[in-house]
């Protein structure tokens, strides 16, 4: 009752008013004194003056404790999403501190700042008018660095729109865009209006949940004329590509900037630092990095050992080492006791090398420049002395030279004496991405079941570049790692044997892919049931091995079981329907139904162009298999066209040289067979059959395929000659 009072307080004195007048009239009633009365009433009112004053007084404390309640959940909440994001309340770009978004600040640079600017001059690139077209048009720019080449400079002013000022969004790596997304509601506290860029510095270092293409979609669809500015280093692209494939695909074309400047960008920088050298580049110059490179380049002339003025090989070899050693991918420090030897290595005399001559060396190396920073710095742990060389220089070297063999095994030796699994793996899949797979094979021998993210990454980036047969050991390490691991039916065997199936189809192995696809359907059935969208993939795959045997009754059979789990399980439109379906055309039109073939590439064309956006590989895919269609169809006129524009999609968003790109070229040289222009189908198909030879080996059935139809044309050239080349 007193809760009721105190929240319905018109209605309570109302209440006290009506007692108030019926106590006088019963006091008047019964003949009471005029002073009783009048006594009876100042109390009551008292009562009721106390009794709306407490309620007051209730009220104000819960308001009081509800105003604390929403400003402790407001201060939470400004707490989390500072935790997500660099800065909050968004600023607007133009006048946000750009140190804060990731560009390094310069003494040297900040002390040409003119009368009222707060940034120092910006040299502007050859490459930014490409990069403002791509922005303004799809809303996405990827912009990759070369070491020290100020590619976030420049992506800051990308992000500052000429005409409308937008505020920034900069999520912290690795999961702070997911939780502002997802757990905080970020998109709720902007209104659709609000202009924003995206701001993804480094991109690389979002993890895989923490960046993905649907939160791209999700706020571009909130925030209608959102842009996107994201940087990655040129070492780190090909990598991030093969594990993000779909967010490169979202961005499309990245833009590229070197360090080393044209002869327009010198000019320009010239004219802004009028007394700065720009001989190392245009970021590196304002930059520790210039005086090291410097010094570098100079080399130690004043070694005691050498004569005056010379250039200590010693001190020279030492340096190397230790930036060789830093490019193998390990986070350890190169040992002291190594270097002697591994300079050894890297000196044209094989004299040993004295021990104080090692000493100055190694002193040399790891003195500071004037602005305090080392080419290599002496590190003690454990009690044990090793040498870290300098990230960035490291990286330069990088791009010209890979580290030696003996530095590869001296590195992969001290990480296995040690039992250092993480290390091993960084380093085989650096090893790896160089090209050196020996030294990646026995990294794949040494490591254990804790780090099989390593080997699993040199999987995927091999796949990304089409390198098949590179691609074959690793899958075949990978079934035996998980078949040790979790027993010979376990679901991620299955996944293990699916991908290795895929590699043997991929490499013209039918026999050896059906094997592999048999055995995962066994145990994903067993472990998901008959119904299991991992079933219908694997079943998919028996359907292309069986088309590919010359089964395509069987390949049918496969492809509509497929499809039909697909539908169940994902849905009418999802991905994975298209795909299947794009797989059934292909059967009928082996099966001599280029009109049933036609319906289901157009419907999974539709599909893809929906999921994907227009420009993505798998809408090339629908489109080559369209032309196909159409060919047979007798329709050459409207396959030309289908083929050109796959091919466009195809080179734009995985390059020229891509074996899909062949494929489509294939199919375009025997279009252009058909019309008569043999010149021209020539042309297209010698492109075809090199790129095929190169990724798939001189033995693949594609190109078989393209050989076959270069020979037809070369037949009706009249060219016997090039026949017996070919």
């Amino acid at each position: 009752m007193v809760r009721w009072l105190r929240d319905h307080w018109l209605a309570s004195l109302g209440i006290c008013l009506v007692a108030i007048a019926a106590i006088q009239q019963a006091l008047g009633a019964v003949g009471a004194p005029r002073t009783l009365q009048v006594a009876v009433i100042v109390v009551a009112a008292i009562f009721a003056l106390m009794l709306e004053l407490r309620n007051l007084q209730e009220k104000r404390r819960a308001d009081e404790l509800s105003a604390r309640q929403e400003a402790k959940k407001e201060a939470d909440w400004q707490n989390e999403i500072n935790r997500c994001l660099t800065v909050w309340p968004l600023p607007f770009v133009d006048e946000v501190d750009q140190s804060i978004l990731g560009v390094k600040r310069s003494h040297l640079a900040d002390s040409y700042l003119r009368n009222g600017e707060h940034r120092p001059p910006y040299i502007r690139r050859d490459h930014d008018e490409d990069a403002r077209s791509t922005l303004r048009r799809s809303g996405l720019l990827l912009l990759i660095g070369a070491p020290a080449s100020g590619e976030t400079r420049t992506a800051f002013e990308m992000a500052q729109d000429e005409v409308t000022r937008r505020r920034v969004i900069a999520p912290l790596p690795p999961d702070g865009f997911r939780k502002a997304l997802d757990e905080l509601g970020l998109l709720s506290h902007l209104e659709p209006s609000e202009k924003i860029v995206l701001w993804l510095d480094r991109i690389n270092e979002f993890s895989n949940v923490g960046l993905t293409v649907e939160m791209l979609q999700r706020c571009r669809e909130h925030l209608r004329g959102m842009r996107v500015v994201a940087t990655i280093s040129s070492l780190e692209y090909d990598t991030w590509k093969a594990e993000h494939h779909h967010l490169a695909e979202e961005f499309g074309r990245p833009v590229f900037l070197e360090r080393l400047p044209s002869e327009d960008e010198l000019r320009r920088a010239v004219a802004s630092y009028p007394e700065v050298d720009f001989g190392h580049g245009i970021a590196a110059a304002f930059s520790e990095v210039s005086g090291l490179l410097d010094r570098l380049r100079s080399g130690n002339s004043m070694c005691p050992y050498d004569p005056t003025g010379g250039d200590c090989s010693v001190s020279r070899s030492t340096v190397a080492v230790a930036l060789n050693w830093a490019n193998t991918g390990t986070k350890r420090g190169l040992p002291i006791a190594l270097i002697p030897d591994l300079v050894l290595g890297y000196r044209a005399s094989s004299e040993s090398v004295d021990s104080q001559h090692m000493a100055g060396a190694i002193e040399w190396a790891t003195a500071p420049t004037v602005e305090g920073a080392r080419l290599v710095r002496e590190v003690t742990a454990d009690g044990s002395v090793t040498l870290m060389a300098h990230k960035q220089v490291a990286e330069i070297v990088s791009v010209h030279e890979n580290p030696p063999k003996r530095i590869w095994e001296a590195a992969l030796g001290e990480a296995s004496i040690d039992g250092d699994s993480r290390n091993i793996g960084r380093i085989g899949f650096k090893a790896h991405v160089r090209g050196c797979l020996d030294i990646s094979s026995r990294a794949w021998e040494a490591i254990d079941s804790s780090n099989e993210r390593y080997i699993e990454r040199a999987a995927s980036y091999s796949r990304a570049q089409g390198e098949y047969r590179n691609e074959l050991s690793i899958r075949t390490r990978i079934l035996n790692l998980y078949s040790g691991m979790y027993g010979l039916n376990h679901p991620k065997v299955a996944t293990a044997l699916n991908e290795l199936g895929t590699v043997f189809y991929k490499l013209g192995q039918c026999d050896q892919a059906r094997k592999m696809w048999e055995r995962a359907l066994i145990i994903r059935e067993q472990v998901f049931g008959l119904d299991a969208p991992e079933v219908g993939a694997t079943i998919n795959n028996l359907g292309n091995v069986w088309l590919t045997l010359g089964r395509p009754d069987s390949a049918r059979q496969m492809y509509e079981r497929a499809l039909a789990i697909s539908e169940r399980t994902l849905g009418s439109n999802a991905p994975g329907v298209g795909a299947t379906a794009g797989n059934l055309g292909n059967a009928w039109l082996t099966l001599g139904r280029p009109d049933l073939a036609r319906q289901m590439y157009e419907r999974a064309l539709a599909i893809s162009q929906h999921a994907f956006g227009p420009h993505h590989p798998n809408v090339a895919d629908a489109l080559n298999d369209l032309g196909n269609a159409w060919f047979a169809l007798g329709r050459p006129d409207l396959a030309r066209q289908t083929f050109e524009r796959a091919l466009n999609i195809s080179q734009s968003a995985l390059g020229r040289d891509h074996p899909k790109a062949a494929t489509v070229l294939n199919n375009l040289g025997d279009v252009w067979h058909y019309f008569g222009k043999l010149d021209q189908a020539r042309r297209t198909l010698l492109r075809a059959l090199n790129i095929s030879e190169r990724a798939l080996g001189l033995d693949h059935p594609d190109v078989a395929k393209t050989l076959i139809s270069l020979c037809r044309v070369l037949h009706d050239l009249g060219e016997p000659s090039g026949l017996a080349n070919v």
